[in-house]
């Protein structure tokens, strides 16, 4: 949210005069100010930061979890698709962390200590490596589908090298710039042309992925129509398939770079901008795990065997207390009816029959009677 800088007109049409009369007078005062809109703008804006990575930290963690436990899933997609993930939680962690423990404490922020500048480059170094490695899966899938279908990654060294290696360099670069030339306190400052040593590799990569994303659209529209079907679903199932990759190669900065001016436009691009931005971890772990059917089917079919063994149990555990609490029925019954005391041998040999096929039931279902029930229950008081 911007301000503007007031002059006053004088009756007789001139800009009114500073003191000394040598220059038009300008305030400027309200450009600086921390009016009401600015800090109800300011402070959405923060929620807004918090709730998009708490969110998608959330879901990245959930989705690694499930591609670390299914064994099934492995493939070099994947584990392109791990390191990408990866980027995104440490980046929303250094996120969460500066926000909540920098932003909020000024003494903290005008002291200037080293560890706030420290925390300021291993951000910048996450940010960075979240975008490259948007990079490594833009040039993956660019030679998985356009190259070479066989050969697309026989290795994954030189995609460890750029996603994690070349942010390196613009990190340092960076550092040494700030300290030698825009020292702030904990830099913090965008008003400066330095930020560019970071965003310059960040618009580089998302560049190369704007063409990297046409040529592929490209290359999906020349093959349906070198096969002869000018379906209209077909083309929509391209420019879909084309359009969930934005979210993963972050294109949206490319689409849309430059903030408006005016007002109203300006607002709505910083909402729509901040939601994609601090949203978009959650984005790309729904469409590329929780959304993909390999992923449904080997989630479900656990869940499957995990249902029927937990029926099982409690099937086997049912058929247990049933027979404990015949046996004990007919114990009673026993005790109270001298009558039947003749009959004890035969009622306790049908019962024991009964407790063994019971027994052979749950050992063949996998549940052993007395993990269950202790030998007590069924000793004699």
């Amino acid at each position: 949210m911007s301000e503007k800088a007031e002059k006053h007109c004088e009756a007789n049409g001139t800009w009114e005069l500073t003191a000394d009369m040598n220059d038009t007078l300008t305030n400027y005062s309200m450009c600086y100010a921390f009016t009401a809109e600015k800090m109800k703008h300011a402070f959405r804006m923060f929620y807004l930061a918090i709730s998009g990575h708490t969110f998608s930290l959330t879901a990245l963690v959930a989705s690694m979890v499930i591609f670390l436990l299914f064994k099934s899933l492995s493939c070099q997609r994947v584990t392109m698709h791990k390191h990408m993930f990866m980027t995104y939680i440490l980046n929303s962690i250094g996120v969460l962390v500066y926000l909540t423990l920098v932003v909020p404490n000024n003494d903290y922020v005008n002291s200037d200590p080293v560890s706030c500048k420290v925390l300021n480059c291993i951000n910048n170094y996450l940010m960075l490596c979240n975008y490259f490695w948007m990079l490594c899966e833009g040039i993956f899938l660019h030679r998985l589908l356009v190259v070479n279908v066989f050969n697309a990654g026989k290795t994954l060294k030189w995609y460890y090298l750029l996603g994690w290696g070349s942010p390196v360099l613009p990190t340092i670069a960076h550092a040494i710039a700030r300290v030698k030339i825009f020292n702030d306190s904990c830099w913090m400052s965008m008003e400066t042309a330095l930020v560019y040593i970071i965003h310059g590799p960040i618009m580089g990569a998302l560049t190369i992925n704007f063409f990297i994303l046409l040529h592929i659209l490209y290359v999906l529209v020349k093959k349906i129509r070198n096969d002869g079907h000018h379906d209209v679903l077909r083309y929509l199932k391209a420019v879909k398939a084309t359009l969930v990759l934005v979210p993963l190669l972050g294109i949206q900065f490319v689409i849309f770079p430059w903030r408006p001016h005016t007002k109203t436009l300006a607002l709505v691009y910083d909402y729509v901008m901040h939601f994609l931005s601090h949203f978009q971890g959650f984005f790309v772990a729904v469409i590329y795990c929780f959304y993909n059917s390999a992923v449904q089917e080997v989630v479900m079919r656990r869940v499957q065997v995990f249902r029927t063994r937990w029926n099982q149990r409690r099937e086997g555990e049912r058929r247990i207390r049933a027979a404990a609490n015949n046996r004990r029925n007919n114990e009673l019954e026993m005790n109270n009816n001298p009558e039947m005391m003749n009959n004890d041998d035969e009622e306790l040999n049908d019962n024991d029959i009964q407790y063994e096929v019971e027994a052979e039931i749950e050992f063949r279902n996998g549940v052993e009677i007395h993990d269950i029930i202790p030998m007590e229950i069924f000793e004699r008081e």
